[in-house]
């Protein structure tokens, strides 16, 4: 049985089954054009290592199309067609090194000193008392980016200093409190909004009361980020992000509990539940983040497991 049959009557058998099966015939469309239309029998390993080695992909990506050829080739198999399935071992999954840049005080107030500057053209959406209380609201609460963007005026209670953050990145919706300079900064810059777009429902809004666009706010935080010259210095390639406010959050969170001789084995499952983590692991990373300086009380604390 020709390679083109063959596929054509797997997509067929996996359409009755119910399958909408597009992504997956393309997948085989493409090895049928780089294999050609041999006998399937025919299909070696070398073919399906060369069709892989030709293509530049993301390790996901690389994922998915294996498991096609491996669901396929297995399907021919328990009919008689292949004595072996052809396929080379699969690519070992690289473990996820990315490390978020974790902001310095002095790098806050210097960010937050620029946002005058950065914010001053008229052409510019959004204005700087909005970003610089968008910054300290990520900053002083730990939210996702996303959380912060969908946050509505019926969300947060600035007399009492409560915030109702909707569920995102998969963070659990929670009611949170903030007080003292967060809250001063959020009343500052809700009383200087227009009366007009005081009455939208988004807590952030844009020169134009509306909600604040996301591709913009990014594009926003990186002009500011490089006009502030704040770089990372620890040799990654990766820039400093948005959302990096959070990580930011927490193990600032943990050095001041450090400081204060907290014990952070009470402390993390409230940090969890703060940050609307899902598994205590989540918390526990951050212990390796926090300053040197601190390892010694780290160890004394939680034992050597924080090594």
């Amino acid at each position: 049985m020709k390679l083109s049959r063959a596929i054509r009557r797997y997509v067929e058998w996996k359409r009755f089954c119910g399958r909408s099966f597009v992504t997956e015939e393309k997948v085989l469309t493409g090895f049928l054009r780089f294999a050609g239309d041999v006998e399937l029998s025919e299909v070696t390993k070398r073919q399906v290592f060369l069709y892989f080695r030709s293509q530049r992909i993301r390790v996901a990506t690389w994922q998915g199309k294996y498991g096609t050829l491996v669901l396929f080739f297995r399907h021919w198999a328990q009919r008689g067609k292949l004595r072996v399935i052809p396929l080379p071992p699969q690519r070992a999954v690289p473990q996820n090194v990315f490390v978020p840049h974790i902001y310095s005080r002095t790098q806050i107030r210097k960010l937050l000193a620029t946002v005058p500057l950065n914010q001053r053209s008229l052409n510019c959406m959004i204005d700087a008392k909005t970003l610089r209380a968008f910054l300290l609201f990520l900053y002083g609460t730990g939210a996702y980016v996303g959380e912060a963007l969908r946050l509505k005026t019926t969300d947060i209670d600035l007399e009492d200093g409560i915030v109702k953050v909707r569920r995102a990145g998969g963070a659990r919706e929670r009611t949170l409190p903030f007080v003292g300079h967060i809250r001063n900064v959020l009343l500052s810059y809700r009383n200087a909004l227009p009366e007009s777009y005081r009455t939208s429902q988004a807590f952030f809004v844009d020169k134009l009361g509306r909600s604040l666009n996301p591709t913009t706010v990014a594009k926003m935080f990186q002009k500011l980020r490089r006009r502030a010259g704040i770089y990372r210095t620890d040799g990654l390639r990766t820039r400093p992000r948005l959302h990096d406010f959070r990580h930011t959050f927490a193990v600032h969170c943990l050095t001041a509990w450090l400081n204060q001789g907290k014990d952070l084995r009470r402390m993390l499952p409230a940090l969890s539940a703060y940050l609307g983590l899902t598994k205590f692991a989540s918390a526990e990373r951050y212990l390796r983040m926090v300053p040197e300086r601190f390892r010694p009380q780290l160890v004394a604390l939680i034992g050597s497991g924080a090594r």
